[in-house]
């Protein structure tokens, strides 16, 4: 019994020991109030096709496209595709050239 008793005592140990790590956090966010902050409104860039604003626009900023490194044309193919196949984007595979053609022309390896 006194085996069972240990490990039963360790568990609420660790279970106790995880609430007071978990304190902390909530405390310290307490102590300071909520804090509002006020993102700026997602960049369009030029030519962009209506559907990288409704599909793509789930997930990024208009303007993350030019936060990745240029790409060629396959490259950014195989993005879209992956985004699509993988990933789950709600858009036709029909758009992916047209998208493509656009991620190349805003940022594109060979502009």
């Amino acid at each position: 019994m006194q085996h069972i008793g240990n490990r039963l005592g360790y568990r609420l140990a660790s279970s106790i020991g995880c609430v007071f790590l978990a304190l902390p956090i909530p405390a310290f966010a307490l102590a300071f109030g909520a804090v509002t902050v006020k993102l700026p409104p997602a960049a369009e860039l030029p030519g962009q096709p209506p559907s990288v604003a409704q599909a793509c626009g789930i997930c990024h900023s208009g303007d993350y496209i030019t936060t990745q490194p240029p790409l060629t044309q396959q490259q950014w193919k195989s993005v879209a595709t992956t985004m699509v196949n993988r990933y789950g984007c709600p858009i036709s595979t029909q758009d992916i050239p047209i998208i493509t053609k656009w991620l190349v022309k805003v940022n594109g390896k060979n502009r």
